[in-house]
């Protein structure tokens, strides 16, 4: 059997409403040699919805479903989609997620110039009475190339980057991902499978590509488990992914550089770095910034807290106990002023996140035909904005 150049992995759990709108512009890329694998890790309520999607699909792309026997934790269900990729170049998209149709074009130019691991950028679908539009629009394209050791020193300092290759926005060759798998047993280690991917990556290679264009477009941002973690707002996703990792996964947590009990952001992300750190010989990875990393709770901690809630005032408490107990520097007046504005910002932000969520159905209330029909509507407006191939700027 020849193998596709692409293939698109579509890991999903229990969205089945949303798949239409992922799949159905997935189906209309422009560059045609790849393929598309819907992991399913759904409950069986959500199977039927799914198949009917793909088998609209088949006529059109190379397209096919694969189910585990039990249902996995994300890392173990990222792993189990892996092993059914044919293509010689992979790249993830999430159930909440599409490709503008052009996408595989603009990558397929940087690998064949010699990139190994191309990724792009993210824009935000906002949908206001049937009418699109995107956060970031498309514009003039251009690459740069990114040395893997500059980032790691940004990231053992707290500081989140947005120009990273995370597997669920790249495309990287067959052969990484093998080595990997060679060299750890398996491909994704952690908890964290999109950052798994990354700090492996970056403790492997010396640099990556990045395209400055939108071409991954997140269509359903209120079911981010990220956003969830970082807005202090708990949904059924989020709550579901931290059940199974205190469950399955929990002896990771222990090399965070804080406790367990602290979710923001950097500390989670920081525990696939020490795990990465330990599992690939000789890699240089630089020493955490305890100092730093604190701050970046603290400032997360301080933007969340748009409620007053316990929760909240506890985990104060606890960072400035840790800050105590290692001798870190107390925040600043200035960090403390811009945190006071940051605070009431997010307390609007949080307020218009929720009127928009009352407007939503809720989940299983939306028919096969209006799944597919939305996601032909994402389509028909991505079609519009999408850029034509032509060779890039490089930066």
């Amino acid at each position: 059997m020849t193998c596709p150049e692409f293939t698109i992995l579509v890991p999903t759990r229990n969205r089945s409403e949303h798949i239409g709108t992922t799949l159905i512009p997935l189906a209309h890329q422009t560059h045609r040699d790849y393929e598309i694998v819907v992991s399913d890790n759904s409950d069986p309520e959500h199977f039927e919805r799914i198949d009917a999607v793909v088998a609209s699909l088949k006529e059109m792309v190379d397209i096919r479903v694969v189910r585990p026997d039990n249902i996995l934790n994300m890392l173990d269900h990222w792993n189990f989609a892996l092993e059914h990729a044919r293509g010689h170049h992979i790249g993830v998209v999430t159930d909440r997620m599409t490709l503008l149709p052009t996408t595989l074009d603009h990558v397929n130019l940087q690998l064949k110039k010699g990139s190994r691991c191309v990724s792009f950028g993210l824009s935000t679908l906002k949908e206001d009475d049937g009418n699109f539009s995107l956060e970031h629009k498309v514009g003039e394209i251009c690459t740069e190339t990114f040395q893997s050791l500059d980032i790691l020193k940004l990231f053992a300092k707290g500081n989140r980057i947005k120009s990273l290759p995370l597997l669920l926005n790249c495309f990287v060759e067959r052969d990484i991902l093998e080595r990997m798998k060679r060299e750890a047993g398996q491909v994704l280690l952690g908890i964290a499978p999109d950052y798994s991917f990354l700090f492996n990556y970056l403790g492997r290679y010396e640099t990556y590509c990045h395209i400055h264009q939108a071409f991954r477009i997140d269509h359903a941002p209120h079911l981010s488990n990220g956003a969830s973690f970082s807005h202090g707002k708990p949904n059924a996703a989020s709550i579901d992914f931290l059940a199974r990792i205190m469950a399955e996964q929990k002896d990771i947590l222990k090399l965070r550089p804080m406790p367990m009990e602290f979710t923001y952001i950097a500390n989670i992300l920081l525990s696939e770095y020490a795990l990465a750190e330990q599992s690939i010989p000789g890699a240089t990875f630089p020493p955490l910034d305890m100092a730093a990393i604190h701050r970046s709770c603290w400032r997360q901690a301080l933007s969340t807290s748009v409620t007053g809630d316990t929760d909240h005032e506890r985990s104060l408490k606890m960072l400035d106990q840790f800050r105590q107990q290692h001798g870190l520097p107390a925040p600043s007046f200035i960090d403390r002023l811009q945190m006071t504005y940051r605070k009431r910002r997010n307390l609007l932000k949080a307020r218009r996140r929720d009127a928009r969520a009352i407007a939503r159905k809720p989940n299983g209330e939306i028919t096969l035909d209006e799944t597919i029909m939305r996601g032909q509507k994402v389509l028909d407006f991505i079609q519009e904005i999408d850029s034509p191939v032509k060779d890039h700027h490089a930066t």
